[in-house]
């Protein structure tokens, strides 16, 4: 799990399973403790390769059930199921801290319409739609200023949020502040049934 952070994913083809396989130490499969490792070791096995192209009635004989399962999962069968959440998310948002402090209120106002654009194409990717926008700056001495807006339906359409985030924007950006981050939030999600 701690392979390719942030996200923990690594997708490994048979074709580069091999070599995959052969860097990672078997005290990095997820499941290996000192015990099975020291027991794995003293029979000759140091990387996930060497358990991958061994014998599993072996590993059955030595460690059991448990064996078997490292076994055929080093062998790409999966053990589990794997399970799906298909439950749809209350919100999302995107928010990013600007490289500099900043008064610019064109500078913010694009910084955050790119961020409101990018949900916008989230809820379309996920076939999603919102009926409320949430909209913030946060300044320089941490004080949020923020609102939101219910809009007049459910929507993944960038001109229904371009209008509301015009006018959440006016009542969000105090002139004379200086800012140092924003932050867009669609709320109220539903599954888009058009």
């Amino acid at each position: 799990s701690d392979f390719k952070k942030p996200r923990g994913l690594t997708v490994v083809s048979n074709k580069t399973r091999e070599a995959f396989l052969k860097k990672i130490p078997i005290r990095d499969i997820p499941g290996v403790g000192g015990n099975t490792e020291g027991l794995l070791t003293k029979y000759g096995y140091r990387f996930a390769w060497d358990i991958a192209n061994g014998d599993m009635g072996f590993f059955e004989s030595l460690l059991g059930k448990r064996g078997r399962e490292l076994f055929q999962e080093l062998n790409g069968e999966s053990i589990l199921p794997v399970k799906v959440d298909e439950r749809i998310p209350q919100s999302v948002s995107r928010s990013r801290t600007f490289h500099d402090f900043t008064s610019d209120k064109k500078f913010c106002y694009r910084f955050a319409l790119k961020l409101l654009m990018e949900l916008s194409f989230r809820l379309r990717e996920y076939h999603l739609v919102s009926n409320c926008l949430a909209f913030y700056m946060v300044t320089k001495d941490f004080k949020v200023q923020g609102q939101k807006m219910f809009l007049p339906g459910w929507t993944q359409d960038d001109r229904d949020f371009l209008m509301a985030f015009k006018t959440l924007f006016k009542g969000a950006f105090l002139p004379g502040k200086v800012y140092r981050k924003t932050g867009v939030i669609l709320t109220n999600l539903k599954g888009n049934e058009g």
